[in-house]
């Protein structure tokens, strides 16, 4: 909306809408009209509580999208350590206390091996895995 109303051409303000409330909760009269809300936002306008909106360079906008990604899946892989956490927790209750890191290596391999091999093979793959950090 904001980028149309640039493009365009024309002046805006954008307003928080904690701020707009705050303005709002100090009538005393609460009333929840539409009407109601149009003259708090003019009166915020007139009292100079509000400013123009700043426009960014399109550098900062492009920044802007292209950290959201990012920062969706940072989310995405910290749900999958808790979910594998939660698991872990269920499956094998030990297993934190063997291992300190849960995702290290070590840790990832031994517990491949228990899944795909059995419990049988797991030493081994330990004494391969210290083998290999000595």
């Amino acid at each position: 909306m904001v980028a149309y109303l640039v493009r365009e051409g024309y002046h805006h303000v954008v307003i928080n809408p904690l701020q707009f409330k705050r303005a709002r909760s100090a009538q005393l009269r609460k009333v929840k009209t539409d009407a109601a809300d149009a003259w708090h936002l003019a009166n915020m306008y007139y009292r100079g509580d509000v400013t123009p909106h700043r426009a960014w360079k399109e550098v900062y906008t492009e920044l802007q999208h292209v950290t959201r990604p990012h920062a969706f899946i940072t989310s995405m892989y910290v749900q999958a350590k808790l979910n594998a956490r939660v698991l872990l927790d269920q499956v094998f209750p030990a297993y934190e206390k063997v291992f300190s890191q849960l995702f290290s290596a070590m840790a990832l391999k031994v517990l491949q091996e228990c899944l795909s091999s059995g419990i049988e093979k797991v030493e081994d793959v330990i004494r391969e895995q210290v083998g290999k950090s000595h």
